[in-house]
């Protein structure tokens, strides 16, 4: 899986899965695929699943702070029982996936990383859109790909290539 954060798109599947969208039709086409798949889905699978619904969540204006870019990809709005099936597929996710067993040691912050994106998928519900800290310090370095925290040259970090 490649996790690094517990966002939708902190890992390399749904990375890729967002690269490999031709078009916001195969957004709503994985969720209407995965919604109906009565057994537990692969943690690849899972990753796709949750990319595509925070996607539909975006197109409502609503998207989470580590929304990747989206060359390809026209964001809108879709029909309520799409939204609805979306949230019922995190549901599903959350209870019935490999990716729950991989978050199991980590379940109270995985479960409100869902709970977000179940926020961002009810336009009913209010919601406060997180902005990305687009000015780093100087000496920024980069994220830790153990715990995501940011590293700065005055944490003490050397990067060996």
């Amino acid at each position: 899986m490649g996790a690094r954060s517990t966002g939708s798109f902190g890992n390399d599947d749904a990375l890729e899965y967002v690269e490999g969208l031709p078009g916001f039709d195969a957004v709503i086409e994985t969720v209407a695929v995965f919604w109906v798949q009565p057994k537990g889905l692969e943690a690849g699978e899972a990753c796709a699943a949750l990319a595509a619904c925070d996607l539909l969540a975006a197109g409502l204006g609503r998207p989470p702070a580590d929304l990747p870019e989206l060359p390809n990809i026209r964001l809108r709005t879709v029909p309520e029982d799409t939204m609805e099936r979306a949230k019922a597929l995190v549901e599903h996710v959350r209870t019935t996936s490999e990716l729950a067993d991989l978050w199991e040691d980590e379940t109270e912050v995985w479960h409100g990383s869902l709970d977000a994106l179940l926020i961002r998928l009810t336009p009913s519900t209010p919601f406060t859109p997180l902005e990305p800290n687009l000015n780093p310090p100087a000496d920024f370095i980069g994220h830790c790909y153990v715990c995501y925290e940011s590293g700065t040259e005055r944490d003490g970090l050397a990067l060996e290539l």
